[in-house]
């Protein structure tokens, strides 16, 4: 890894005076930071990004620490000078700055860190959707998403058509049948088709290419070298608007260690440059092409013809497209909106008398929420119910959700929680369970009785908890064992809490790559609709603020929670139907002996 002594960045070559180049400077690697360096570029050469990060307004009680504050003051020095990016690290909680980590987790974080504000460049909408092909009958999830992974189906020595492997995510697929998923209508598990749509495009699509595979010969993960052209455009098909290609990361090296630097298109200019930590010279398209360093894309969404044509009419508005793009649309295309604002003072003078208004859109609410948020200042009531294998952690996540020891909880092989136990701090109740599983069909529905008489009414969440692990069959039957049982709007209801996260770091890869490379959880995860959180049960409650936020959306949602009269009203329902069949089946024997 680099590390030098000084920030000065080296002035970038001119050929020839030119009017239109523009000076970049490079970004200091602290040791082994690399991947945020090259990451950190990327941003800031999104002018949409780099302008919302700009006008953040940050609260007077807002922490010096707080990312979005962070990236405004580097995006500030890096466009006079080259940049430490040490308030950056100190942020994002990078305590080990000579460890290499993944660039694309980096992304994901920092966009997830500074909020829609900023990030909505860069987010659009995905339905994943899956098809009973029995009955026909479709479930579509929407989710959002700021990257989409494509897998590699080739090898080394092979050339990689990354086309191709964008056309294969959206393809159908049928799911093996250990994998079939449980159909309401059919009532059981039935053959099951799935695939992806994009409901919404981003502004900005970042493709990540999936280059390590873990190999369990070697029980180790490795890089797959291939070599590909870099498409510098992505054609407009298939209800897919054109992008144009802006920004590529590459990497060298192993899984553990290695390089990273960026190549970019300026938008200012239209020229490329190569960004490597605080060096930044010139380049070109030919670097892209038969490479095998390419491992994050992004593309920016093409310009139509009619808003090239618009900007070109009007010379102001062309700064302002840089700024904000969508502004500029709705003003050229409704001129009409613009006398009408300018002929109503009163809707003029309303808007300048509510300064609450324009008080609550300069704070950093998510900020804010997030740091105080606590078992007394959630709004409404939140009743948890949660489940999940022997000795995975349920009693210890419900002490970090309530923030003290209610629970009981040790370590060792013995399960500690022997019956259904409910504890209330303030606005939230949580519910904690014995290991069902191990009880027969009568105990079982006995239990889960009490369970929902203990958090009636509710549960409006349920919380799935399970360790950090290899997902094996078993408990993929255990998941939905338990999902079958329950209601088609109380599965809306479910989340998945990993305990021991720090396996994570002993692994050496992000949760969302752990999940992408275990199918059987990848299923389950999805059946929860994405919605996971990961904790470290022994850093005590760290995690309390960050998941209750998190409770709080899922609870949100439209769907009603499950109540006890409608528990007792199912088991009813069961017990009507058992004895109908019984009593059919003794007139059926009745029969055959007459």
């Amino acid at each position: 890894m680099k590390n030098p002594d000084t920030l000065t960045a080296p002035k970038i070559s001119r050929e020839s005076p030119d009017r239109n180049e523009v000076q970049y400077n490079g970004l200091k690697n602290q040791g082994a930071t690399c991947y945020l360096n090259a990451v950190l570029q990327c941003l800031f050469m999104t002018p949409v990004f780099r302008e919302a990060v700009k006008s953040f307004k940050a609260p007077e009680d807002c922490d010096e620490e707080n990312l979005l504050l962070q990236l405004q003051k580097l995006f500030t020095r890096l466009s006079e000078n080259a940049a430490t990016t040490k308030g950056i690290t100190t942020s994002l909680g990078i305590r080990n700055v000579f460890e290499q980590q993944d660039a694309v987790e980096y992304y994901r974080k920092i966009l997830k860190a500074v909020g829609t504000h900023a990030s909505k460049v860069f987010e659009g909408k995905m339905n994943n959707i899956t098809k009973c092909n029995k009955c026909c009958n479709k479930t579509t999830e929407t989710n959002t998403f700021i990257s989409i992974l494509l897998s590699i189906d080739v090898v080394n020595d092979k050339k990689y058509d990354m086309k191709k492997s964008l056309k294969t995510f959206f393809e159908h697929s049928i799911l093996e049948k250990d994998d079939w998923m449980y159909c309401e209508g059919c009532d059981r598990k039935t053959e099951t088709e799935t695939w992806s749509e994009i409901a919404e495009y981003p502004t900005v699509l970042t493709l990540h290419l999936k280059r390590f595979d873990f190999d369990y010969l070697q029980m180790r993960y490795k890089k797959n070298e291939c070599h590909l052209d870099v498409p510098l455009s992505l054609p407009n098909e298939d209800n897919r608007p054109g992008y144009e290609l802006y920004a590529v990361i590459n990497h060298t090296g192993g899984y553990s260690s290695g390089h990273y630097d960026t190549i970019i298109r300026s938008y200012e200019n239209g020229k490329w440059y190569r960004f490597d930590d605080y060096n930044v010279t010139r380049s070109s398209e030919a670097s892209l092409q038969n490479s095998s360093l390419p491992y994050m894309l992004m593309y920016r969404k093409s310009l139509s013809p009619d808003s090239i044509k618009t900007t070109a009419l009007s010379p102001d508005s062309i700064k302002t497209t840089a700024l904000s793009p969508d502004c500029i649309k709705t003003t050229a295309l409704n001129p009409g909106s613009i006398k009408t604002t300018a002929l109503n003072p009163d809707c003029i003078k309303t808007t300048a008398l509510n300064p609450d208004c324009i008080k609550t859109t300069a704070l950093n609410p998510d900020c804010i929420k997030t740091t105080a948020l606590n078992p007394g200042s959630i709004p409404y009531p939140l009743k948890i119910l949660l489940v999940g294998p022997s000795r995975a952690g349920k009693s210890t996540v419900g002490n970090i959700i309530l923030g003290g020891n209610y629970f009981p909880s040790k370590s060792g092989p013995g399960t500690v929680t022997k019956e259904s136990m409910v504890k209330t701090v303030k606005k939230v109740t949580v519910v904690d369970t014995p290991n069902l599983f191990s009880l027969n069909k009568s105990s079982w529905a006995t239990e889960m009785q009490k369970c929902f008489k203990l958090s009636d009414p509710g549960p409006n969440v349920i919380l799935w908890v399970t360790p950090i692990s290899k997902f094996s069959e078993q408990q993929q039957g255990l998941f939905h064992t338990f999902k079958k049982r329950l209601d088609s709007e109380t599965k809306k209801r479910m989340m998945i809490i990993f305990t021991k996260g720090r396996e994570l770091k002993k692994l050496g890869q992000p949760i969302d790559r752990f999940i992408s490379d275990h199918r059987k959880l990848r299923k389950v995860v999805s059946c929860c609709q994405n919605r996971y959180h990961v904790i470290d049960i022994n850093d005590g409650h760290n995690y309390t603020s960050d998941l209750l936020k998190k409770l709080m959306d899922v609870a949100s949602k439209k769907a009603t929670p499950i109540t006890q009269r409608q528990f007792e009203c199912l088991r009813r329902r069961q017990k009507n139907i058992k004895a109908t069949i019984q009593c059919t089946n003794l007139v059926n024997n009745d029969k055959i002996k007459a």
